[in-house]
């Protein structure tokens, strides 16, 4: 199976993984406090195997455009295959999500004094099926993009092309 394929494949499965557990251990129903907390930490998985897949790619290929190339491919895999989990985490594990966060957002609104009719219109922009897609798809190719351009200067060279190129220059 092609890297890109393989690991983003094990970074959105983590990821959707990830979600079900925030799910089961109540971040989405009854410890709304801890989303942060809990949303931030969803952001480790797909960036773990995201090194991976370029550890194993940077084996084979020199560092530079190439890892940048293979990194920006699996963090596309790993935004699609969140997409369709968090299609399926609306339609079928919590179909109430939405509802969820709105009230939340009104419940936080009145605690803090804050207009409840514009917590509640930021509170349905982010919180619906749709805004959490594109939130979603576009965090994960930023992420992607960002931990591929850091680590396209800083992987080592494969020892491949270095002995090759060794031996390339004894044989002149």
């Amino acid at each position: 199976m092609k890297t890109e394929l393989k690991y983003g494949m094990m970074a959105g499965l983590a990821y959707i993984s990830w979600n079900a557990a925030e799910c089961s251990l109540g971040f989405y129903t009854q410890l709304l406090d801890w989303q942060l907390v809990s949303k931030s930490l969803s952001v480790v998985f797909p960036t773990f195997f995201l090194v991976l897949g370029l550890l194993e790619e940077s084996k084979t290929q020199a560092a530079g455009a190439g890892i940048l190339g293979k990194g920006v491919q699996i963090a596309f895999v790993t935004a699609l295959v969140n997409l369709v989990g968090m299609i399926l985490y609306f339609e079928y594990i919590n179909p109430n999500f939405n509802q969820d966060m709105l009230h939340y957002a009104t419940q936080e609104a009145l605690r803090n004094g804050a207009n409840i009719a514009l917590a509640r219109q930021n509170a349905e922009l982010m919180h619906s099926m749709g805004g959490i897609l594109l939130s979603n798809f576009v965090s994960n190719l930023s992420v992607g993009i960002v931990v591929s351009v850091a680590l396209s200067f800083y992987l080592p060279k494969p020892r491949v092309l270095e002995t090759e190129f060794a031996i390339e220059k004894t044989n002149f």
